[in-house]
């Protein structure tokens, strides 16, 4: 019922089960062309978390990661290895 729920869009896997979903179907059920920012917010929703509450936890403002999500803007690097940093945390 659960894999019937995200193919019909009614619901979608948290972004920590990705690994797994990935190794069991054998590919990504996401479209790899998605840029950074649509990767990003896809990760922030699936670990329910805010533009406001992930900047916080980054140290940047919510205003901040919404520019990121919509390409507008690139964290720099000290943001990105803290960035990857949590979402490794969260998937853990």
């Amino acid at each position: 019922m659960t894999v019937n729920n995200w193919e019909r869009h009614r619901t979608a896997p948290m972004v920590h089960w990705l690994p797994q979903i990935i190794d069991f179907l054998g590919y990504a059920p996401y479209d790899p062309a998605w840029g950074p920012g649509r990767r990003l917010r896809t990760a922030r929703e699936g670990l329910e978390l805010s533009q406001r509450k992930l900047g916080s936890l980054l140290g940047v403002d919510g205003s901040t990661v919404a520019r990121w999500e919509n390409g507008r803007a690139q964290p720099g690097c000290d943001v990105r290895k803290r960035l990857n940093a949590l979402l490794a945390a969260f998937r853990a």
